[in-house]
């Protein structure tokens, strides 16, 4: 019979109790949920010791001892704005998790999110094991999946709730470089197409854009910092937004945009303007989406290391399966973060 937990009031985690036994975390997980490939002698050895200790398992691998197969929910809440664009990135991260999630043990599904009643009758019927979200999210849906007393594996959002973790690409180390590498290239004279700066990845663009055009003694005037609303976040809001820019007295030799969707837009208003991508206003964006390369010219981009990120949210998953709690203790960081490149094309050019 598998030890009673209930009874257990410390935890000291898996890892310490596979090292005091001298066995792998897997053996010991298996031993704690009663399942097959450990032999009587192992699994009492296991649970003496577990009891000694006063180890309790996560709540996911609670809820494995009755379902082996771990049912994992990816909320994802795209922005809704009138062009009804959802940047490929998204779709293309999505793609990978379900690939991967295809390999392993997981029960996976894509769960649309509409707004907060509908997503508690998805979590009733769901029974979730762990949650992942990608996404625009109001503030209470992270408090309702901590209540839920669900892992939650966040991308590209930082939250204070215990038991959730975000892995994202370094935008402020992006963003940083993208400056930098302007400046480098003899540009002076620099502007930013944000979204919008309410938290997560587009506030953090935008401090690290302010903390290198300060460092490098570079200039950003009051009206080349433009933050578009969440429903002016797309391609036609951020082309809008150049046409704008580029009417000023003085305009900018370059622009830094929050997305290559963004960047997109911008190149058209760039040529609408009668000017040249490249030669006149050079452009950075971020993502490094497939149609980059196609551009005329070729965007100069960050890529997001997709494969990179859907491996560690993989990774994540498999040590709840195993047992293990979502944030490692012997490296508690609620944070990865996966560095970026900078993936150097035509869309800019020296200043002559």
């Amino acid at each position: 019979m598998p030890i009673n937990m209930t009874q257990i009031k410390s935890n000291q985690g898996i890892r310490e109790l596979a090292r005091k036994l001298n066995l792998s975390i897997g053996t010991v997980s298996r031993s704690l949920n009663n399942r097959y490939g450990v032999n009587a002698q192992t699994k009492a050895r296991v649970l003496e010791e577990a009891r000694r200790m006063g180890y309790v398992p996560n709540a996911a691998a609670r809820r494995l001892k009755e379902h082996p197969v771990l049912n994992v929910g990816l909320f994802f809440a795209p922005y809704d704005n009138p062009g009804h664009e959802i940047n490929p990135y998204a779709t293309d991260l999505i793609q990978l998790i379900t690939d991967k999630a295809s390999d392993e043990n997981f029960r996976f599904e894509v769960i649309r999110f509409v707004d907060l009643p509908t997503v508690t009758t998805q979590l009733q019927e769901q029974q979730l094991d762990v949650a992942l979200t990608l996404g625009d999210f109001p503030e209470p849906f992270y408090s309702m999946l901590s209540e839920k007393n669900l892992p939650v594996i966040n991308i590209s959002k930082e939250t204070d709730l215990p038991n959730q973790i975000c892995i994202q690409t370094d935008g402020f180390q992006a963003y940083a470089l993208a400056v930098q590498y302007l400046a480098a290239l003899g540009h002076t004279q620099i502007a930013l197409v944000n979204g919008p700066q309410k938290g997560g990845h587009f506030l953090q663009y935008a401090a690290a854009f302010d903390d290198a055009i300060s460092e490098f003694h570079l200039t950003c005037l009051p009206g080349w910092k433009i933050e578009l609303p969440p429903e002016k976040t797309n391609a036609q809001g951020a082309r809008i937004a150049t046409l704008e820019l580029l009417k000023q007295d003085t305009r900018p030799t370059a622009i830094v945009y929050g997305s290559d969707w963004l960047a997109m837009g911008g190149i058209k208003a760039i040529r609408e303007s009668q000017l040249r991508v490249g030669e006149d206003i050079s452009v950075v964006g971020h993502d490094n989406l497939p149609m980059t390369e196609l551009l005329d010219p070729p965007l100069t981009t960050f890529d997001m290391h997709l494969e990179g990120q859907a491996r560690s949210i993989i990774r994540l998953i498999t040590r709840l399966s195993d047992g293990q709690p979502l944030i490692d203790p012997d490296r508690p960081a609620s944070v990865i973060n996966i560095t970026p490149n900078l993936v150097k094309r035509s869309s800019c050019r020296c200043i002559r």
